[in-house]
This record gives structure tokens, C-alpha cells and sequence, in this order.
């Protein structure tokens, strides 16, 4: 992880305004709250056109990493929130490449419900 005076982390989310996805309800609060952590740059590249209501942060909506603005074109971190999305298997290529972590967060998807859905 680089070593700088703040931390950047950029959320990687498929956000809509279908509130009945647990992703888009919990990852939008989830991002205000940390946008509040002193040292920390947070921004969310969204997988959709939508803008989060009430969004304290940055959203961008391309899915190039390095055409978004700094300091979010060399992030510290990314996490990527939820599994079983192409454009995911993408930016983790990049990331690798570009020695940037990463973390995965299956918010669910890996449940014996969830599974037996979508094997």
C-alpha cells in the first residue's frame, strides 16, 4: 500500500435506485460515514449512471480507473462490493498490474440461498 498523508480508497459498486438491493441501500450510507474519516479520500466508481442520493463523496461512472481524476486514479485501496461482475475481472487486471490491493465484498452472494440462485 503506498505510504501518503491520506488514505484513497475507491468503492467499486453496480448502485441503482432498486432499493430492494441490500448493495444499493448499505454501500451509498456505508461511503457517507467513511467520507467523514479524517485522512481518508473515498469516492465510489459506479457501474451505473445513477447518483446516490445525499452522496457526500465523489461518484464517478466510467470503468477506467486511470481516466478518473486524482487522487483517485492511484488509489491506496479498492474494494469492489459484490461478486459475479465482468467489469470487475477488468479492473482487478489493472489493479494487479498496477500493484494496487484490492478487496472483495460478496455482500451475500455467497450464501446457500444465494448460490442455489444463481449457480
Amino acid at each position: 500500500m503506498k505510504t501518503t498523508d491520506s488514505l484513497i480508497v475507491l468503492h467499486v459498486a453496480y448502485i441503482t435506485s432498486d432499493f430492494a438491493s441490500g448493495v444499493s441501500t448499505v454501500v451509498p450510507q456505508y461511503l457517507n460515514e467513511q467520507s467523514e474519516i479524517k485522512d481518508m479520500n473515498i469516492a465510489l466508481l459506479n457501474l451505473t449512471n445513477y447518483r446516490p442520493k445525499d452522496a457526500k463523496y465523489p461518484v464517478f461512472y466510467q470503468s477506467c480507473i486511470e481516466k478518473l481524476p486524482e487522487p483517485f486514479c492511484n488509489p491506496s485501496l479498492v474494494i469492489f462490493h459484490e461478486i459475479y461482475r465482468p467489469d470487475h475481472i477488468k479492473l482487478s487486471h489493472w489493479l494487479r498490474r498496477h500493484a494496487i490491493p484490492y478487496i472483495i465484498t460478496p455482500h451475500g452472494s455467497l450464501t446457500y440461498v444465494a448460490q442455489a440462485q444463481h449457480h
